[in-house]
């Protein structure tokens, strides 16, 4: 990269680290900026968070107080230089004297000018201000270029023992067996470090067993959500007995919702504190549990307009904490199928506790016991006996 003259200042410097990791370790200053990232390995060299440092800045390793500031340099014979803190509560600049010992947070620093050698009263300062003795050692020289280069060497392996960690997990892995078969499964990794699968059907939940266990991944769970939803509802009845609800929601595993009833359920801060934590509990695939109230009036509206658009003949009898539509009639098999369909879909979607389905179907009294004749519909019952549906 190519400096204007604008970015080199007249005065160089040189800034030492006096605590930490890099104690000793000396960088040049030949820009007018020069960049100080601070704080923890664990914060900037771990696999969650991959060290994310500018090219032209300076990592220094400290394990607790880092504050990343910059070096500003003028182009002058001032006697100091200015420090430019980022910390969080703002940017502070403030000017530090050449020579002296300065507290950036918990990192301690001095700068010199390049031309300049420390003065011995500095360096006894510098080992008197910390903790414990240090043994007598050589000054240790770094420059710019080789620390920028070991940043970037500690950056690239951790970009690639990250990106093999993050390639190649549990959950991974079962997403790839399963992903072979044609079904819509779903694998989450819970807090207890188990594997749980979630599948539509039962069959699609028996094949997913079968290329589990013959993969070596028997311990993972495989659920339909059904099964599952039946389980937390039970959990619910009998934690709450009284509290009037619809379904659990599990279109979203790892955030399950228990739809309750507005008009008929009273929930009390305690008890919803009580049913998320038990149904988190019983759940380690989910991040948190939600309680959602739903209308009552907004499922009668849909079942009602379910069965119309059937155009089928019903009644509607309401209880206290239940609603049955009844349909009634003689109905052909295309309409008992329609009518099968819906009350199935409309069960997955809003659950059966309180809005149920019953069909009473009228049996055909002449059903194999006559036969018609004639345009104007009269039925010929036995060799003496003729039945008018119909007046003529």
């Amino acid at each position: 990269m190519v400096n204007s003259m604008q970015d080199s200042p007249a005065t160089q410097c040189v800034l030492r680290v006096f605590n930490g990791p890099l104690q000793g370790c000396e960088f040049d200053l030949a820009q007018q900026r020069t960049l100080f990232v601070v704080g923890s390995e664990a914060k900037f060299c771990s696999i969650e968070h991959p060290l994310s440092v500018p090219e032209d800045a300076i990592y220094i390793p400290l394990a607790y107080g880092g504050c990343n500031f910059e070096v500003l340099l003028g182009d002058d014979d001032r006697a100091e230089c200015v420090v430019r803190i980022l910390g969080d509560e703002g940017v502070v600049e403030r000017p530090i004297p050449f020579q002296s010992l300065e507290h950036i947070s918990e990192l301690l620093i001095a700068v010199r000018p390049f031309d300049e050698a420390w003065r011995s009263e500095l360096l006894v300062q510098g080992a008197a201000v910390l903790a414990g003795p240090e043994p007598a050692r050589m000054p240790v020289i770094v420059s710019r270029r080789v620390a920028v280069a070991a940043v970037l060497v500690i950056m690239a392996g951790l970009a690639m023992f990250g990106w093999y960690a993050s390639s190649s997990t549990p959950v991974s892995n079962v997403e790839a067996l399963i992903a072979g078969g044609n079904n819509n499964m779903v694998a989450l990794y819970g807090r207890d470090q188990a594997i749980y699968v979630f599948a539509h059907s039962e069959r699609d939940a028996a094949w997913g067993r079968q290329v589990l266990v013959r993969n070596g991944y028997s311990a993972t769970q495989v659920m339909t959500t059904e099964d599952e939803r039946y389980r937390l509802e039970s959990l619910v009845s009998s934690l709450a007995p009284q509290l009037a609800f619809h379904r659990m929601d599990l279109s979203d595993p790892v955030v399950p919702q228990l739809w309750i009833s507005r008009q008929r359920s009273v929930l009390s801060a305690g008890l919803q504190r009580r049913l998320e934590s038990a149904l988190v509990a019983v759940a380690p695939y989910a991040h948190e549990i939600k309680i959602v109230q739903r209308d009552d009036d907004e499922l009668l509206h849909l079942a009602e307009q379910g069965l119309q658009r059937l155009a089928l003949p019903f009644t509607r009898h309401q209880r206290a904490d239940d609603v049955t539509f009844t349909v009634e009639g003689s109905l052909e098999d295309a309409q008992l199928q329609a009518l099968g369909d819906f009350v199935a879909a409309f069960g997955r979607q809003w659950g059966a506790r309180y809005v149920h389905f019953a069909i009473e179907l009228k049996d055909d009294w002449l059903k194999s016991k006559s036969f018609q004749y004639g345009p104007q519909g009269y039925i010929k019952m036995t060799p003496s006996s003729w039945y008018f549906p119909k007046s003529l």
